[in-house]
């Protein structure tokens, strides 16, 4: 288990994989000793990207991912989702105040390819947490 120990919170992560005879099913859970401000959940949706996700991996999560969204906007016209890919570092899309046919746009255009680092994705998740769902995308350093 990873553990990011923040100034006013921790967030504890792990990760687990199973092949299956369709693909692979990786979940990746995160769980906050805080709560968002807002009433309305946020949903932050991670991908890995990189090069071991690529064939019928990534295309599942595309299809998975592009029917939450459907869901969210089915529930919420306007819902607050964001998505976060990573390989080596990790790439924030706003996906909140757009269309679901921008949000589908944006969510099939994802390709695999690289290497995986966790580390950079772990902190860009502690400061969208920190800034509660930030107005600008964020970038983050790698530290080894």
């Amino acid at each position: 288990m990873e553990t990011i120990q923040a100034t006013n919170f921790t967030v504890e992560g792990t990760y687990s994989s199973a092949v299956l005879d369709k693909g692979t099913i990786v979940n990746l859970v995160l769980q906050s000793n805080i709560s968002l401000k807002s009433k309305d959940k946020y949903v932050l949706i991670v991908l890995d990207t990189s090069g071991s996700m690529s064939g019928s991996k990534i295309q599942t999560c595309i299809e998975a991912i592009s029917e939450v969204i459907k869901m969210l906007f089915a529930n919420n016209s306007s819902p607050m989702v964001d998505l976060i890919t990573f390989t080596c570092s990790p790439q924030f899309y706003r996906l909140q105040n757009k269309s679901c046919e921008e949000c589908l746009k944006i969510v099939s255009g994802i390709r695999a390819c690289g290497g995986t680092s966790f580390i950079p994705v772990f902190q860009m998740i502690e400061g969208i947490l920190e800034r509660n769902a930030p107005q600008e995308p964020l970038t983050t350093k790698a530290t080894n």
